[in-house]
């Protein structure tokens, strides 16, 4: 059985619908069983990372995880780690393409940690380390629907923007396929970059909108996000451009 923490979250969610889908037995474990993003009928447990009485029946008869932590600190990951690592076999965690326990930003230190916590866990790991995702850009539908703008306050050089949904389909093949994903980090990324004004460009296009977008100069010296080519070799299909995930998305900017 798949138990998936946080599975409201954006890619949380997507692996339990994607796993719910093929018939896989999951279990969710939640502290709000009734959230909407939840499907009626999902074997859930309410339960919360930071109150460890409530992990025993989450936890039990669990085979592998897909963890997320959704805290801004690692508090009582230590022992939800002992705990999970004590029924589940293998365990696919979320992290961050920055993670560092040494990281003075709080996140990636925090997922750092994490990923010491889980690889010293004595289960079967992977850890996924997604670059930006898509839905960073989330962030300009408000003046997107009332101005039609996007305005940056800094340059930001292009990124291979990728498509939570491609992070949740290499984490459901971990989890059905562990042989093939033991003790491997995936660095996931989007198929091409985009600069700021490429993502505005193609906004506008799938959205027919004309969009209006201020900026600070783009320096050339800026370094581009690396890409990696990981999540076409894991799933033998190209990763899903920013151009989709628009499509997939228009409403949020509408």
């Amino acid at each position: 059985m798949h138990l998936i923490t946080t599975p409201t979250g954006t890619v949380a969610h997507h692996v339990l619908t994607t796993l719910l889908t093929h018939a896989h037995p999951v279990r969710a474990l939640t502290p709000h069983p009734h959230h909407p993003r939840i499907p009626h009928g999902t074997p859930t447990v309410r339960a919360d990372l930071h109150d460890p009485a409530t992990w025993p029946a989450a936890l039990h008869g669990a085979t592998s995880a897909f963890l997320t932590w959704p805290h801004p600190t690692p508090d009582h990951a230590a022992d939800f780690i002992t705990a999970l690592a004590h029924h589940a076999r293998h365990i696919v965690y979320l992290s961050s393409a920055t993670a560092d326990p040494h990281a003075p930003d709080p996140r990636d230190s925090t997922h750092g940690h994490l990923e010491n916590l889980i690889t010293r866990s004595g289960a079967h790991w992977t850890l996924l380390r997604p670059g930006t995702p898509a839905a960073t850009t989330l962030r300009w539908a408000p003046r997107i629907r009332t101005h039609r703008t996007v305005h940056s306050t800094r340059p930001h050089p292009a990124r291979p923007l990728i498509h939570e949904a491609d992070i949740a389909d290499v984490a459901v093949h971990a989890l059905t396929h562990p042989e093939h994903h033991h003790e491997r980090t995936h660095h996931l990324t989007g198929p091409h970059h985009h600069t700021e004004a490429e993502q505005v460009r193609i906004l506008a296009q799938v959205l027919d909108l004309t969009l209006t977008h201020t900026a600070p100069h783009d320096p050339a010296s800026a370094e581009p996000e690396p890409a990696t080519t990981t999540v076409e070799k894991v799933l033998r299909r190209p990763a899903r451009s920013y151009r989709q995930w628009v499509a997939d998305h228009a409403t949020d900017f509408r």
